[in-house]
């Protein structure tokens, strides 16, 4: 019971810490995407998506340097949390401390297989 305990205060102070981060004054640079207009028409409704490009594999190499970019945004946020080591190592003594009641799944072919703990 302790173990749960700890983790929901560790989980209810990192998102109280996000949201002080999100709510200040601080101004983030956000990478932008480009755009590509892009409609279709599924089952008679007019479908626009300008961000479409994104899923074809030409892009892929574009794709993966704006993901980069917004992971690197991402994790100089999280690392400008204060005591975020601190949090870091609550957070995965308190998810160890759940790995019997955790269920690992695993995928063989087109079926899913799921499994209590870590056997």
């Amino acid at each position: 019971m302790k173990s749960n305990t700890s983790f929901f205060l560790t989980s209810f102070f990192v998102v109280n810490m996000l949201f002080c981060g999100f709510i200040s004054n601080a101004q983030y640079k956000y990478p932008i995407a480009r755009t590509e207009s892009f409609d279709t028409v599924i089952y008679g409704n007019k479908i626009s998506d300008d961000y479409f490009w994104m899923s074809r594999k030409s892009n892929e190499q574009e794709v993966k340097a704006f993901s980069s970019q917004q992971g690197k945004l991402a994790q100089s946020i999280l690392d400008s949390i204060p005591g975020s080591p601190v949090i870091e190592k609550e957070w995965n003594e308190a998810i160890g401390a759940l790995d019997d009641e955790i269920w690992n799944g695993k995928a063989v072919g087109q079926f899913i297989y799921l499994q209590q703990g870590n056997s």
